[in-house]
């Protein structure tokens, strides 16, 4: 008889673990997809939260978005801000911005031309 609950108790731990272990990450309230729909590759791209001053680094780093593209933006998942600002500058020297955007429920910003 003990053999048996034990038995049923390693079972039942096992599955939970595996359960646990399928799950996958959650994602952070903020994460949000950048649509360019501007007719112009998308050079530089930087996302700060709004109280700032300053904008981050260049999340592009050496890539670019092509017109038409999207991408993923991920947050990290401790992030707690909710209202950021993104700016987007393109190779013909233009650039765009979007203020005060509540990632916290916003799930898709789209650069328009």
């Amino acid at each position: 008889m003990i053999a048996n609950i034990l038995r049923r108790s390693v079972v039942a731990l096992v599955a939970t673990g595996a359960l646990l272990w399928s799950i996958p990450a959650l994602a952070a309230d903020q994460d949000f997809t950048l649509h360019n729909k501007t007719g112009r590759e998308m050079k530089s791209l930087y996302v700060s939260p709004s109280e700032k001053d300053s904008w981050g680094p260049d999340i592009l780093g050496q890539d670019t978005l092509a017109d038409g593209a999207d991408l993923q933006i991920k947050f990290d998942r401790d992030e707690s801000e909710c209202k950021w600002d993104v700016r987007a500058e393109f190779a013909d020297g233009s650039s765009g911005e979007v203020r005060d955007v509540d990632f916290c429920t916003v799930t898709d910003v789209t650069f328009h031309p």
